[in-house]
């Protein structure tokens, strides 16, 4: 629509700055007068690196947020704690919460989890991460699947909620987090192989371990669930668990 030029925000006002890299009532309007990964230090100053701006200083009047270059534009909400992908652009440069702040709703502002209504939305047994990186070992195994896996963190890392040490989503579709020894047991397809909910953490169970002392552990269940070697067996090289008398370096002891 066209108004008379007196109408025009002032040029200065809608310049972005540290503290107000978004200016309000400036819609459609660039006066960024900086090179793109720099903003003014404040109305009238001079341009600087946007990571040296103030890093105590609030962000478009939210004392809970920092300036960032291309913030995510679906964030995290209390509603909605894991940030997914969105197709929406992201802004050259806006606001950020600070680590362990999240958005009251979308475009919110910045509070404490335990602000949200109805409390933490991570609940007891998760914390709310800036990074979120997902992986199929975050969830109770459905097969006997063995081997490493290893999960790549995202470009870009979303914030989230993630289980506690110990625990697991209960599956892909109950993010619910519960003691990782509760996961429901799968079966054991391969030979010789028992479902342990809380397997010991010096377990031994290959074949070169087959005449070692047994080692005394803690019961604390900080290993994963997974299948075993059922009792007096052991992994051989193939990974197949065999009597132990069928391992290389069984000794015949007469206390075993």
């Amino acid at each position: 629509m066209c108004v008379p030029r007196d109408y025009c925000p002032d040029s200065n006002i809608c310049s972005p700055t540290c503290a107000q890299p978004n200016p309000p009532d400036c819609p459609n309007i660039d006066r960024n007068v900086c090179e793109p990964g720099y903003i003014l230090s404040e109305i009238g100053g001079v341009c600087i690196k946007i990571e040296d701006c103030p890093a105590d200083a609030s962000c478009n009047s939210d004392p809970n947020a920092i300036i960032a270059q291309c913030p995510q534009p679906c964030p995290s909400t209390c509603e909605a704690p894991n940030a997914v992908p969105c197709k929406k652009m992201c802004e050259p440069v806006g606001c950020e919460c600070k680590p362990g702040f999240i958005r009251s709703k979308v475009n919110g502002k910045c509070i404490l989890l335990d602000q949200c209504p109805g409390g933490n939305p991570c609940g007891d047994n998760a914390t709310f991460m800036n990074c979120r990186v997902p992986c199929i070992t975050d969830y109770c195994p459905v097969n006997d699947t063995r081997g490493e896996v290893i999960c790549d963190i995202p470009n870009p890392c979303l914030s989230g909620c993630v289980c506690n040490s110990y625990y697991k989503h209960r599956s892909v579709n109950d993010n619910q987090c519960i003691p990782a020894k509760e996961c429901p047991p799968v079966k054991c397809t391969r030979p010789n192989e028992v479902w342990d909910s809380c397997p010991s953490t010096c377990l031994y169970e290959n074949c070169n371990d087959v005449d070692n002392p047994n080692v005394v552990c803690d019961d604390s269940c900080k290993a994963e669930p997974r299948c075993v070697c059922d009792e007096n067996h052991f992994r051989n090289n193939d990974g197949v668990c065999v009597p132990a008398e069928e391992c290389p370096s069984y000794v015949i002891n007469t206390e075993r």
